[in-house]
């Protein structure tokens, strides 16, 4: 694909455990909330449709889309824990249209790769964190807008392994995804993301920025070697600022979107 753009969006994040949400983040500075940061630009990724979910019955092949949304770069932050998304997140889902011309969206899967949420005690690789996003649930769309359920399986080090996890199935990580303005709890305030630009009609390729700075960030449970004390998932979350208050974390993401029609896929 040929096509170009020079995009541009503000990148702010609050979110420590919504790390696990990008594939391969890269540690900021600080996690304390900043002036919005100019994103480099994001060159127009490859789109993958091979996760598209099979339509159901009584769909209407012609008119039903499959939908690709790749985020490119961005920031989270949640509590003390700020990252950089430096590899791409992948969602996949499908828009139908049913034979009495309803609406159904349909999830079909979210990749991202392991990634690191926080440096080692020693700046050492033996004590880094890292984690893996899961979805859970709850996927929604209207007028692009998106909602989501996440938690984040933490994978290094060794004593975090064995279901160790930031939110759970029972109580997850709630991201409600804009392209407008957030109207969030304080001491986060309003930002807003960026509108469905279409940027290619032939393949449909489209731009577009997801902000939420007003959900909250559970605290790690079911950590190796728990006692009932809780001891290990007590320590991830007093160094990880968890659990974390709508308020004070930010997720934006940077993405492009490109969609067939499953008459074209099959």
């Amino acid at each position: 694909m040929k096509l170009r753009t020079k995009r541009t969006a503000t990148v702010l994040f609050a979110a420590g455990a919504a790390a696990a949400l990008t594939a391969g983040l890269a540690p900021a500075a600080s996690a304390a909330p900043a002036a919005p940061v100019r994103a480099a630009d994001d060159p127009i990724p490859t789109f993958d449709f091979s996760d598209c979910p099979k339509l159901p019955d009584g769909a209407k092949k012609e008119a039903s889309y499959c939908i690709n949304v790749v985020v490119t770069s961005g920031k989270l932050i949640t509590g003390n824990i700020a990252n950089d998304v430096t590899e791409p997140i992948k969602i996949t889902y499908s828009s139908v249209v049913m034979a009495d011309n309803t609406y159904k969206t349909v999830f079909g899967a979210m990749r991202t790769k392991e990634s690191k949420m926080k440096d080692g005690i020693f700046k050492d690789p033996f004590t880094e964190v890292w984690g893996k996003a899961e979805y859970v649930g709850g996927f929604t769309v209207q007028r692009f807008n998106i909602t989501m359920d996440i938690k984040m399986n933490l994978t290094r080090p060794f004593l975090l392994v064995g279901g160790c996890s930031i939110g759970s199935n029972t109580n997850p990580i709630k991201l409600k995804l804009i392209t407008g303005t957030t109207n969030p709890p304080p001491p986060n305030t309003p930002i807003t993301g960026k509108r469905y630009t279409v940027l290619s009609t032939n393949p449909h390729v489209a731009s577009l920025t997801h902000v939420d700075n007003s959900f909250e960030v559970p605290g790690a449970t079911g950590c190796w070697l728990d006692t009932p004390l809780r001891l290990v998932s007590g320590l991830v979350n007093s160094q990880a600022g968890l659990p974390s208050v709508p308020g004070k974390n930010t997720v934006i993401f940077n993405e492009y979107l490109s969609q067939r029609s499953y008459a074209e896929l099959s």
